[in-house]
């Protein structure tokens, strides 16, 4: 095979060599596999004014520099007080359709300045409880970026690579959600299926299975149930992804799906 960049040879399977790889930048991007219609609108609403104009530190509001969050982001970077920053990353990636639970089916759209706020706060004290939901966050948007990187037709050291860097940096900050008591069950349960999409599937459904059987919660169990028929479906467990859907809400798109991955009958 050769590149369809370059035209050099490539490995089997392969249709970027590794020179050509090294180009491609804002991989975390690698999740932005669709765009979300409403994306924009949600975030031009009038519950996400802060992130057009951003929080005053001196008493009045200054829309010279026009309402961009990549502005306001930057400004708040600049800042000595960076307070506000992680409610500014909740809100926009709420905005953008990142939500807490982990789906797998999310919608996500392309913007540059999803690179740089997860950069940012890589290298930031993220102790403060503020910080909590926005990384859990920030780890949904890098698992779906592995979910895509795993398979992605470039060689295979440059995927081992760049799937073992994605992943290291989700496991950062789900590590960081699940010091709060509030977010705990619901991080464990979205780096299950995170370790599902690098290959770690037996080590997933350990997870998830303690998560069923300590469940109270009908919602949660019914989100960990799907989860674990995503998993065993794929890994040729069928019966037992069968058992799985009998206890989750046959309204989620994902229901349906693995029904007609597996052959089950509704």
């Amino acid at each position: 095979m050769v590149c369809l960049v370059c035209g050099s040879t490539t490995s089997p399977g392969s249709y970027m060599c590794g020179r050509c790889f090294k180009r491609v930048s804002n991989t975390l991007l690698l999740g932005a596999t669709a765009i979300d219609p409403m994306a924009d609108q949600r975030m031009l609403s009038h519950g996400s004014v802060m992130l057009m104009i951003g929080p005053s530190f001196i008493g009045e509001v200054r829309l010279g520099k026009g309402p961009d969050p990549g502005l306001t982001f930057e400004r708040m970077m600049a800042s000595e007080d960076r307070s506000h920053v992680p409610s500014f990353i909740d809100r926009y990636l709420a905005d953008l359709g990142i939500e807490t639970v982990l789906r797998g089916d999310e919608m996500v759209p392309g913007r540059e300045l999803i690179p740089r706020m997860v950069n940012a706060a890589a290298v930031m004290d993220t102790s403060d409880e503020r910080w909590a939901r926005p990384c859990l966050r920030m780890a949904n948007l890098i698992s779906l970026a592995v979910k895509e990187a795993a398979s992605l037709p470039i060689e295979p050291s440059d995927s081992f690579q760049l799937v073992n860097e994605l992943a290291t940096m989700a496991e950062k900050f789900y590590s960081r959600a699940m010091k709060d008591p509030k977010l705990d069950r619901t991080a464990r349960g979205n780096r299950a299926l995170m370790l599902h999409w690098i290959g770690r599937s037996e080590e997933a459904l350990v997870e998830l299975k303690d998560l069923s059987r300590t469940s109270t919660d009908k919602a949660e169990r019914a989100e960990t149930s799907i989860k674990m028929a995503v998993v065993q479906s794929a890994v040729g467990m069928k019966a037992e992804a069968l058992a799985s859907l009998s206890e989750a809400d046959p309204d989620d798109p994902r229901y349906m799906a693995i029904r007609s991955e597996i052959g089950g009958s509704a």
